[in-house]
């Protein structure tokens, strides 16, 4: 009979928030999107930034690469 693996199991209320934030920062900073013309989001919304300075009260910023 073959094994299977059961997915982690959240050992405390933080480890599923954190693997969220991890997907979504890779999301968001790595992973090029078709519908923002091949790039990532937040190069998008730099580049948006850019465009239009007012609408924005903070500067956009990328994070560090990918965390190991």
């Amino acid at each position: 009979m073959r094994q299977f693996r059961s997915p982690p199991v959240a050992h405390t209320a933080q480890h599923p928030a954190d693997t969220l934030n991890g997907y979504v920062r890779l999301y968001n900073h790595q992973i090029p999107q078709k519908a923002l013309g091949h790039i990532a989001p937040i190069q998008a919304l730099k580049n948006w930034q850019q465009q239009c300075p007012k609408r924005f009260k903070k500067r956009v910023y990328n994070l560090a690469g990918l965390e190991t």
